[in-house]
C-alpha cells in the first residue's frame, strides 16, 4: 500500500474542522483517523465509515503503519487544542465580560438611586458642592 508522507494544509484543516464538531473523545478519533486514510492512501474510504472498518484498519495495523509514515499528522492534535483553547479562552472572557456588566449595572442602579429627582433636588445637591469646593471639604455645620 502506497502512503503519502503528508498531509496538505486543506486535508489538515478539513479533519481539524471536523473533529472540533465533535464532543466524543472515541468520535473525534475515529473521524480523524478515517479522514487519514482516506486522504493518504488510495483506500476506498466512504463518508459513511463503520466502525468495522476502523477496527479492521487497526487490527491490520494500518493505521499504525499510517502514523509511523505521515510526518505531519501531530499538527492535527496540536492545531485542535490550539482551537479548543482559544474558544476557551473566549468562553471565559465572555463570562467574565458578562459579570463586569452585571457589577456596572448593579453599581449604575445604585447611583442613580441616590440621585435627585426634581430641579429643586439637583439645586440643592449643587448648592452642597459648591459649598465643599468653597470650604475646602471642611464641615461647615
Amino acid at each position: 500500500m502506497e502512503i503519502r508522507e503528508y498531509l496538505t494544509y486543506d486535508e489538515i484543516n478539513i479533519i481539524v474542522t471536523q473533529c472540533l464538531a465533535i464532543d466524543n473523545p472515541v468520535e473525534r478519533d475515529f473521524v480523524k483517523w478515517m479522514y487519514i486514510l482516506k486522504f493518504v492512501t488510495e483506500l476506498d474510504i466512504s463518508d459513511e465509515v463503520s466502525s468495522e472498518e476502523f477496527d479492521k484498519y487497526t487490527q491490520d495495523g494500518t493505521i499504525e503503519e499510517v502514523g509511523k509514515k505521515v510526518k505531519n499528522i501531530g499538527n492535527i492534535d496540536k492545531f485542535i487544542a490550539e482551537a479548543e483553547s482559544v474558544q476557551k479562552t473566549m468562553i471565559k472572557a465572555e463570562l467574565i465580560f458578562e459579570e463586569f456588566l452585571l457589577g456596572a449595572s448593579n453599581t449604575i442602579d445604585k447611583v442613580t438611586k441616590g440621585l435627585p429627582k426634581s430641579a429643586k433636588g439637583w439645586d440643592s445637591m449643587l448648592n452642597k458642592f459648591k459649598g465643599v469646593i468653597e470650604n475646602g471639604n471642611k464641615n461647615t455645620d
